[in-house]
């Protein structure tokens, strides 16, 4: 394996170039997933406007697949920037960051995700039918988020068996 110092005749490292070339990387593989990020919210903000009329069809008193797609892409991002907000503005009486305020935003996608699961279960096949001839990008949207939010619950999980661990970590060393 000759690397450019060697192609070059000199004496160098032959990974001399690798550190620039793997954040090269890192930062190409970021910028493609934060594209894909913003096109989806782009994507979910028109698939919403574009819908509102789903709002009031007849299968939208079993499953009303607008509301939670609008609450699960609209309200829960602006319900955990409000709380982030407040957390910085709010601190405790030693000066750290209040961290109870911290669950609010993993509690609302727990609710979402067990209310999207709910609705995706209970969706008769005539209104799947209807929502995929009438509104495919809506039911797309929809399933999307469910299986989003399944993943943000699953994630807040493991988090929260992570904190549960060393907090007992933590309590049985102090006790020795």
């Amino acid at each position: 394996m000759r690397g450019p110092a060697f192609a070059q005749g000199g004496q160098g490292n032959p990974m001399e170039g690798m550190g620039a070339g793997v954040l090269m990387c890192v930062m190409c593989c970021l910028c493609i997933f934060v594209s894909i990020v913003v096109a989806y919210f782009v994507w979910a903000i028109i698939t919403i406007f574009d819908t509102a009329d789903a709002y009031a069809v007849p299968c939208a008193e079993d499953s009303n697949i607008w509301v939670f797609s609008m609450a699960f892409v609209l309200i829960a991002p602006m319900i955990a920037c409000c709380v982030s907000i407040m957390q910085a503005f709010t601190k405790n009486v030693d000066g750290s960051p209040n961290m109870v305020m911290g669950f609010i935003p993993s509690c609302v996608t727990l609710v979402l995700a067990v209310w999207g699961v709910l609705l995706w279960a209970n969706m008769t096949g005539d209104c799947h039918h209807f929502y995929e001839a009438t509104y495919p990008n809506l039911l797309l949207l929809f399933k999307i988020s469910v299986i989003f939010g399944v993943i943000s619950f699953v994630g807040f999980i493991c988090v929260m068996c992570v904190l549960g661990t060393v907090l007992v970590a933590g309590l049985s060393q102090m006790n020795s």
